[in-house]
């Protein structure tokens, strides 16, 4: 029997970007998702036919987003200022059940940590949208599908979850960094003081 898929995803619906005030980010055409790149070194020795490419675990290249506008608003203008923003994108995606047929919907939840690095203005000309792109580096990516976390990328709190598994883990742990946010264990001692009657 040939084997078939619970869950097929072919297309995505819609989609909806909104600023960290929960305002919706009007005007973009099309947006380019970040890409997920690991570092990676590159192995030669003795034994080894050749070279091997090895990712090294948790080390991320750097993230970019691009969302292509229709025209400058307002929004994009506030998007390009100096400092972090918050950027959410909800992503519609039609589902078939490759056992049953049957059609269904999920969200996609995109939620990220960017600063702008480059706007364009795009091209003028009479009775036509202008298509400038706004570039961003993304410091922070989380997916969650149906209200469940997915991927979890952060490269400045140590955080690299996929799936159900946090690679960073033990390399937080082997640095003296503790728990999901990176933070440094701090350790506190609390004296009693036992009056004598």
């Amino acid at each position: 029997m040939a084997f078939t898929p619970d869950l097929l995803t072919p297309t995505v619906v819609n989609y909806m970007v909104y600023t960290e005030d929960e305002k919706e980010f009007l005007g973009t055409a099309q947006v380019t998702l970040p890409s997920l790149n690991f570092m990676t070194q590159e192995v030669r020795g003795s034994g080894i036919m050749g070279a091997i490419t090895v990712p090294i675990i948790s080390e991320l290249q750097s993230m970019q987003i691009q969302l292509q506008m229709m025209a400058l608003s307002d929004q994009a203008y506030k998007i390009a200022e100096h400092k972090v923003q918050t950027l959410i994108l909800y992503e519609v995606q039609e589902n078939m059940n490759g056992s049953t047929y049957a059609m269904d919907v999920s969200s996609v939840k995109h939620t990220m940590k960017i600063m702008t690095t480059q706007m364009d203005g795009g091209t003028l000309q009479p009775q036509s949208v202008s298509n400038p792109n706004i570039n961003a580096s993304v410091l922070y990516w989380k997916v969650e599908r149906d209200g469940t976390k997915i991927m979890e990328l952060d490269p400045i709190n140590y955080i690299c979850f996929i799936n159900g598994t946090d690679y960073a883990t033990k390399i937080r742990t082997a640095m003296g960094k503790s728990g999901s946010s990176g933070g440094t264990t701090t350790e506190t001692t609390t004296e009693t003081t036992t009056e004598e009657e």
